[in-house]
């Protein structure tokens, strides 16, 4: 583990502890996804019917780009496994109340993925309003990033990486010629099925605002059913 990461750690975890009702809210935090996939899927509702130029065509390149940064930070996990704080002996992490650390063992933490899709989402969102983007930024740090921090669910070194994998991914996308075309072309679509182009964008806000809970546990009952199959 580097200076950096253990400093930060050891600087924080003294606090555990000291104050079980702040560590039980910390705990609220972490678990609430209405207070974190909720709330900025509620930004990119607004900047939608925000009427702002090339609004709908930025938020497209915004879920774009950040289910892109997603996907790039699970595959990392998937090549290098990283324990998490709260589960690394080494640092006789002190876990604070309401932190349900086993179902979260079994997860690589570097890069977090929360933090890339997040700091994506918040990025994309600078380039329909620098306004509502850098609120949507601070509020990913305060009220999402920083818990898991707290909590030994993640390094800094997992939040920075995972942020700025979000943030290039989402400024890529939404600065891209390409993604622009299909954007476009997305949205020529939503004109003439507007029923099926907003069905599936609900569903893609819904498993945003659902950290992708439904994905998650529909693949992984999936993958036991083959393995039972295979067996």
């Amino acid at each position: 583990m580097n200076a950096f990461d253990l400093t930060i750690l050891q600087c924080l975890n003294q606090f555990v502890g000291r104050w079980p009702e702040f560590d039980r809210f910390v705990a609220f935090l972490t678990w609430q996804n209405i207070l974190k996939g909720g709330a900025l899927v509620t930004m990119l509702w607004w900047a939608w019917f925000s009427g702002k130029e090339r609004a709908r065509e930025l938020v497209l390149a915004t879920l774009f780009g950040s289910f892109a940064a997603v996907g790039i930070a699970r595959l990392a996990g998937e090549l290098g496994f990283r324990a998490r704080p709260l589960a690394n002996p080494e640092l006789h992490f002190q876990v604070p109340v309401g932190i349900k650390s086993a179902s979260l063992i079994e997860w690589s933490c570097f890069p977090s993925d929360h933090a890339a899709l997040f700091v994506g989402l918040a990025a994309g969102l600078c380039f329909v309003s620098r306004r509502v983007g850098f609120a949507a930024l601070a509020y990913t740090v305060v009220v999402i990033l920083l818990p898991r921090l707290y909590g030994g669910i993640h390094y800094p070194t997992d939040l920075i990486v995972g942020g700025l994998l979000g943030a290039a991914c989402a400024a890529s996308a939404c600065t891209h010629p390409g993604i622009a075309k299909i954007s476009s072309r997305l949205l020529a679509f939503e004109k003439q099925r507007p029923a099926i182009f907003y069905a599936t964008l609900f569903l893609a806000f819904f498993e945003i605002a659902e950290l992708f809970e439904g994905v998650r546990n529909s693949a992984g009952s999936t993958l036991r059913f083959m393995t039972r199959l295979h067996l």
